[in-house]
């Protein structure tokens, strides 16, 4: 249940509730909602802890930034968006094509050493 409750939680918040609700009358009330009490605790504190690896403050820090980000790009047509994505790509297929060519290099200089 901890797998179902923590790929649920982040996407959309109301399907995670509808999910313990589900499963809270299926069995033993009391010990379903510890063990996904527990489960959302940890889920917590997971993503606390990779938030403020990145410098982020919390949930709430993360909201923040994630509502910076969609104003910021809801002004940019979406058209101008795709256009960079494919910029991307193209720059990540140029990158790993010269990854390629510093390896053959790389074995070049071994045979010839």
């Amino acid at each position: 249940m901890r797998v179902c409750v923590a790929r649920r939680l982040l996407p959309e918040p109301t399907a995670m509730w509808f999910l313990l609700d589900r499963e809270l009358a299926e069995g033993d009330g009391a010990e379903q909602a510890l063990s996904a009490l527990e489960a959302i605790t940890q889920l917590t504190e997971e993503l606390r802890r990779r938030l403020a690896g990145d410098g982020v403050d919390g949930i709430d820090g993360a909201f923040a930034l994630y509502e910076r980000l969609r104003a910021t790009l809801d002004d940019i047509p979406r058209a101008r968006l795709e256009e960079m994505r494919a910029e991307i790509a193209r720059l990540e297929r140029w990158l790993g094509d010269v990854l390629a060519c510093l390896e053959d290099l790389r074995r070049i200089k071994q045979v010839v050493a």
